[in-house]
């Protein structure tokens, strides 16, 4: 599959712009200021299951003058349709890695993480 190519069935999730989405096959939780990369097993907490928006909070938003999109430092936590548990961080929404580059571009990283 190329990239930019619409995706019909079997997704996890899904980005457009700043606009996020997840299957409803997929359950997940939001951590604030949780660091990523000590996160090595699957925490306790509250899961969200089956909401397409789950994720649209993740950014915050400047407003005039700059109109920048900032990533919240949160990891998400999500478990797929095949019972596997990710962790993913959005680190930028610009091509160049960082603000002032060109929008639309999201960064993340992910891991799968052990019960």
């Amino acid at each position: 599959m190329g990239a930019g190519e619409p995706v019909t069935s079997e997704w996890d999730f899904a980005w457009k712009r700043y606009d996020t989405a997840t299957s409803v096959t997929v359950s997940g939780m939001i951590l604030s200021g949780e660091d990523f990369d000590s996160l090595n097993s699957v925490p306790s907490g509250d899961w969200t299951d089956s909401n397409p928006d789950f994720l649209d909070s993740w950014y915050d938003y400047s407003g005039f003058p700059d109109h920048l999109v900032t990533p919240k430092e949160q990891v998400y936590v999500l478990q797929d349709a095949n019972e596997v548990v990710w962790k993913m961080e959005i680190t930028s929404y610009y091509e160049e890695g960082g603000a002032g580059g060109t929008s639309g571009f999201p960064t993340f990283r992910w891991a799968a993480i052990s019960e």
